[in-house]
């Protein structure tokens, strides 16, 4: 990892930040609307190292924007909302390699858009909250010279998510 990445002792960070607008507060039966914006930085990576010995290195950063839409509504203990979001990623990767005694470097300034489409639903028990989404993002063609054996960049994928909230 990044040697200057911000840190919490031994633990580097990645930097977050976004805003959300509440465009409409609905009551039934009219949702609520809201728009939000998203900023994600994960620190440079690094496997291997060409001027220790090995006979490659690669390295790599991510950084992340995401675009949402959302539109949800609450009836008694239910929570429902549906949204469509964009998400843009960058990466700025060097490869070095040694071929016979020179050490070469390749770099690659990589970008991805993708479209992303989701449902949610919570249910509210007291002081515990069960929370679900599932939803589709789609593939986008990286001009990748590798062909993949169990995942294909081009296809959209579907995700999903759980969790369980306590309130105290």
């Amino acid at each position: 990892v990044d040697p200057d990445a911000p840190t919490i002792g031994a633990i580097a960070l990645g930097i977050g930040y976004g805003a959300r607008i509440g465009i409409l507060r609905g009551s039934f039966p009219i949702p609520t609307v809201s728009v939000s914006v998203m900023k994600r930085h994960v620190p440079r990576i690094q496997f291997g190292d060409v001027t220790a010995g090995d006979l490659a290195d690669f390295a790599t950063d991510l950084s992340a924007t995401n675009w949402r839409a959302v539109a949800g509504m609450r009836v008694l203990f239910a929570d429902v909302a549906a949204g469509i979001g964009v998400d843009h990623y960058t990466s700025a990767a060097t490869i070095r390699y040694r071929d016979g005694i020179i050490t070469r470097t390749v770099t690659l300034d990589l970008k991805n858009t993708r479209q992303v489409l989701f449902a949610d639903a919570g249910l509210t028990l007291g002081l515990v909250k069960l929370v679900a989404e599932l939803g589709y993002q789609t593939g986008t063609d990286q001009s990748f010279s590798t062909t993949f054996s169990d995942f294909d960049p081009k296809a959209g994928h579907v995700f999903w998510g759980a969790g369980l909230r306590i309130n105290f």
